[in-house]
């Protein structure tokens, strides 16, 4: 798919907040990123999501999330624990890897329907207390997965 190039950042992304990185064992990765890197996992958890869609279907997914800062970047470990995702797409396919581009907004709902006008839909969505995601299909378009992230603003 071509975008329109008199299109140019008509959804305001400009800065990428976060990098999603998807792995089969949390411990093991978060090892390795430590010895490696030096990069320390201070926050692991399980989030509590609800209103949770997969491919435009409720689904009851759950996932483990490590957390660490690089500088201004968040580093983001996901490890699939139950029910369809796209993260379990991406580990059968390719393995351990950089799965998506993060970037914090605060219109969700909105930048949803943007690229939706564009023909882009959205692969996974859910929401939490504080905060929701929506993970776009932006594969085809730019080479990787673009996810929008609304958070409240104390988190």
């Amino acid at each position: 798919m071509q975008i329109d190039p008199r299109m140019k950042n008509i959804l305001g992304l400009n800065k990428v907040n976060q990098v999603g990185i998807v792995v089969r064992d949390m411990d093991k990765a978060i090892g390795n990123y430590e010895a490696i890197f030096g990069i320390s996992f201070p926050k692991v958890v399980v989030p509590d999501y609800f209103n949770r869609f997969y491919r435009g279907k409720p689904e009851n997914f759950r996932m483990k999330i490590g957390l660490a800062m690089v500088g201004d970047l968040q580093v983001e470990l996901i490890q699939p624990l139950e029910g369809k995702t796209i993260y379990g797409e991406f580990l059968e396919k390719w393995g351990d890897g950089i799965h998506h581009l993060g970037f914090d907004i605060n219109n969700l709902d909105e930048r949803v329907e943007a690229f939706r006008k564009l023909g882009i839909g959205v692969l996974m969505s859910g929401e939490r207390l504080g905060g929701k995601f929506a993970y776009m299909d932006t594969e085809g378009t730019v080479g990787i997965i673009v996810e929008l992230i609304q958070r409240e603003k104390h988190l």
